[in-house]
């Protein structure tokens, strides 16, 4: 198949997170496959534009990416000449998929797409969701929504990565069509990140941005109520305002000499700091997917997640960890408990890599989208 991804931003703008990640190891695993892999994106960079060839696209990691120059610096991304080239190429391919929402790329793709009789997949990374919607900006997004996004949504196929995407999505548009079909994770090596034997205090890990939606100040809360001795290591970073209130709060809490701020950390370090962990915690209050979910339990690490997190089906069904509501106090509850039970987690700690590996394949989750893009093209 000839597959074009369109994203505002792609490798290696990896400013904007776990979007970035996914899109690519989409698209490289779809190249190896033997797929024809075209992406169309900007030289976004945060405020900054990436040192990138613009002329013809480039090879980055054995994918055909073309870069457009965006002509505001801001979030919007807005690109006159992709915009135009899509135009041009969107009957000569089998499948256009886009991804993410409320900018200046994706929302024209769409209606270019309309407007030349194609319907593209359609991925929002967590744009959708009802905190994305409920919270800031919602009244612009609310109108926009009421009045554009509705339309334009509804030109597309829906990809949902849990249950709860798809459930969400239909919330706003009802009967959307949509398939269902895991985030690609980069998987670390498999090799041993963790020292032997037991930690001496109970380790707890936070490695997710950090943003209000995050729950962390409900974790710092049921943290201060707990009675067993522990360490809280959060790897991340925010706004910097956010950060500061964030260690004000641990003050308030006299939670200072049990909570160390590392920063943001990748490859061996990440692995290794929650290999180490006893528990990986994201209380978040709404996540779509959460790869780092992935990344914990590919090194072993038990995991304890909301009821908003997406993969929270997954980790019920192989039992490798806990659900919490939102809450302070069944945060906590669920906290004392899994302290309590080292059996289990050393259960999960033999289960879990063996799963992972098995389950999120990189091979087998490119396979599904193939399949799912020629299911619903009806090309055979």
């Amino acid at each position: 198949m000839k597959i074009l991804h369109i994203v505002p931003s792609y490798k290696p703008a990896y400013i904007y997170g776990g979007t970035i990640t996914a899109v690519a190891g989409l698209c490289e695993s779809e190249a190896q496959l033997g797929h024809e892999i075209l992406v169309f994106t900007t030289t976004a960079n945060g405020k900054e534009e990436l040192a990138v060839l613009m002329d013809e696209p480039q090879c980055v990691d054995g994918v055909k990416v073309h870069y457009f120059k965006r002509i505001t610096k801001d979030h919007t991304h807005f690109s006159p000449t992709l915009l135009i080239a899509l135009w041009k190429i969107a009957k000569k391919v089998d499948a256009i998929h886009i991804h993410s929402w409320w900018n200046l790329v994706t929302m024209p793709a769409v209606f270019i797409c309309w407007l030349r009789g194609v319907k593209p997949f359609f991925s929002p990374h967590g744009m959708l969701s009802n905190y994305s919607l409920e919270n800031r900006k919602s009244g612009v997004k609310a109108l926009f929504h009421k009045s554009i996004g509705r339309f334009l949504l509804r030109q597309t196929i829906l990809h949902a990565t849990s249950q709860q995407e798809a459930q969400e999505g239909r919330k706003l548009i009802p009967n959307w069509r949509y398939i269902l079909a895991f985030n690609i994770v980069e998987l670390p090596p498999l090799k041993n990140y963790r020292a032997d034997g037991s930690n001496s205090i109970f380790k707890l890990v936070f490695l997710s941005r950090i943003h209000p939606k995050k729950g962390i100040e409900l974790l710092f809360e049921a943290l201060s109520l707990v009675e067993f001795p522990f360490l809280l290591q959060i790897a991340g970073k925010g706004d910097d305002s956010y950060e500061a209130s964030l260690k004000k709060l641990v003050v308030q809490y006299q939670l200072t000499d049990s909570i160390v701020w590392l920063g943001w950390l990748n490859g061996e370090e990440k692995y290794r700091l929650l290999a180490e962990a006893d528990l990986f915690v994201l209380p978040s209050f709404n996540e779509n997917f959460a790869m780092v979910v992935v990344e914990a339990l590919a090194v072993g690490t038990p995991v304890l997640l909301s009821d908003q997190v997406g993969l929270k089906q997954y980790v019920l069904e192989h039992q490798f960890g806990r659900i919490c509501r939102p809450e302070v106090n069944h945060l906590m509850e669920q906290l004392v408990s899994i302290q309590r039970n080292e059996q289990a987690r050393n259960d999960i700690r033999r289960r879990a890599i063996p799963q992972i590996y098995e389950d999120f394949s990189p091979t087998i989750i490119a396979e599904s989208y193939v399949d799912a893009y020629k299911r619903e093209t009806n090309i055979k």
